[in-house]
């Protein structure tokens, strides 16, 4: 049985949101940017979790949390959005903005450890992306909340390890690691908030992003997830891969092998 604590830990509550510690000397026009992208993305990844539910059977457990993740990713979105609405000139038009990124997860070839093994990859990433988009902005509020949204992300890895180390067996592990190693050969990492399940290379919500360019300017010249964040991350990656599968890898050409080899 999976432990409860992944989908009850404490996680973003929008009724404690402090309002009033809103600076707004503090936001300029590339945070207001950059803020509206991340809503619009939070926003765009409730149809991979509706298609998750899919795969779960009968795992109550599971089901369960799949339904704790999506709560999260959406109540990230509107807590932007509020954000938005109170404090920018321009209030978001999210709903609109969500139908035009919005991409179709229903015909996923992928099995349920392999949908794991990406979203659990995709969780840490954004994690960390968010722990940097949170030290470069300055106005005090939004820092606070990119941190508590770092802090949810987070569990939801931890979680996903978890219920993959249940559902890794002799017939995915190949595929899984297939999954691996996909995000360890991508210069950014690819996430799910920028990349359908249905078909990874090429249909993405980035690609249907109001500004595609904003999104890579954010990673290599915003936040500078540099070349050290990269490799702190593949690096998680491939412990996370040497813990579910057994077996040592400490280089992506490791785990390529050792893939090759089942």
């Amino acid at each position: 049985m999976i432990s409860q604590k992944f989908y009850l830990a404490k996680t973003l509550n929008a009724s404690q949101v402090n309002w009033d510690a809103f600076k707004h000397n503090e936001l300029t026009d590339i945070h207001v940017e950059v803020i509206r992208m991340t809503s619009i993305l939070e926003y765009s990844s409730l149809p991979s979790a509706v298609s998750m539910l899919n795969q779960t059977g009968d795992d109550i457990d599971l089901r369960s949390f799949i339904f704790k993740w999506a709560y999260d990713e959406q109540k990230h979105a509107f807590i932007l959005k509020e954000y938005s609405d109170r404090f920018l000139q321009e209030p978001s038009s999210l709903i609109g903005s969500y139908e035009e990124v919005s991409v179709n997860f229903s015909e996923s070839k992928m099995n349920i450890a392999e949908t794991m093994a990406l979203h659990m990859c995709t969780e840490i990433t954004v994690s960390r992306w968010y722990r940097k988009m949170a030290a470069w902005h300055t106005e005090p509020l939004i820092k606070q909340i990119y941190n508590s949204m770092a802090n949810d992300e987070a569990s939801h890895a931890g979680a996903f390890k978890s219920f993959l180390s249940k559902y890794l067996n002799d017939e995915n592990k190949k595929g899984v690691l297939a999954i691996f190693q996909l995000f360890l050969s991508k210069n950014n990492f690819i996430s799910l908030k920028v990349s359908s399940t249905t078909d990874i290379e090429k249909q993405s919500i980035y690609s249907r992003l109001p500004n595609p360019n904003l999104f890579d300017h954010m990673i290599d010249n915003i936040i500078k997830f540099d070349d050290s964040d990269r490799k702190n991350l593949q690096s998680t990656i491939l412990k996370i891969a040497t813990n579910l599968c057994g077996h040592e890898m400490k280089t992506p050409l490791e785990l390529k092998q050792y893939r090759k080899s089942l």
